[in-house]
């Protein structure tokens, strides 16, 4: 069962040059005859400091704590499956159709296997809203950081590395910004989300 996602592109968006900008209003109010410009690799601050690297690790566990949790009913079925298609090879519709008890069980597979389903794709609902919840308690623990690095550079405009063609390293803060949070924020805590059921559009007379 496949429940986890790419890490950049499921993320990517909690952590945009918006959200960047967003976090530093005053800088953007001041008004300089010169403008500072600073970089910040956004991928690699949720990569590569510890606490973005607790949090992949703890998103990671429970993932496969779910795996592990449908495991049995999922290997039950895949033998059930195997066995019914060996009672089947052979016959024709019509003979399949005139034995009640592979009937039987060929229905109680299928909705078995309809249950089953629903349940990994609920699994995989909570997952994703446990790696959303995860990321943006990261992100509020980094906002501070971010503004701190802002502040003493005296920058007025950010960008994100993944925007940026060329630049000189020396506006890079990406390092800078790691040991910070490093030094502040070592573990993130992460928590089991349910996600809501998701409910059947309606359908207008």
């Amino acid at each position: 069962m496949t429940m986890t996602r790419s890490f950049t592109a499921l993320f990517a968006a909690l952590l945009t040059f918006a959200t960047l900008l967003a976090i530093a209003p005053q800088a953007f109010a001041q008004t300089t005859t010169a403008t500072t410009v600073i970089i910040v690799d956004q991928a690699r601050v949720m990569r590569d400091s510890r606490a973005g690297k607790d949090v992949q690790a703890k998103v990671k566990a429970i993932g496969e704590t779910m795996r592990n949790e449908i495991k049995p009913e999922g290997d039950a079925l895949e033998i059930e499956e195997k066995s019914l298609n060996a009672q089947m090879t052979g016959k024709t519709p019509q003979a399949i159709q005139a034995d009640a008890a592979l009937r039987q069980r060929f229905e109680s597979f299928r909705t078995r296997a309809a249950a089953y389903g629903q349940k990994r794709a609920g699994l995989a609902r909570d997952l994703q809203a446990t790696e959303v919840t995860a990321w943006n308690k990261f992100n509020e623990q980094l906002r501070p950081v971010l503004q701190e690095v802002i502040n003493e550079r005296g920058a007025s405009i950010v960008i994100d590395r993944s925007q940026v063609v060329f630049a000189n390293p020396s506006v890079d803060v990406t390092d800078v910004v790691i040991q910070k949070l490093d030094a502040r924020v070592p573990t993130v805590t992460v928590a089991r989300i349910k996600a809501p059921t998701p409910t059947a559009p309606t359908t207008t007379q």
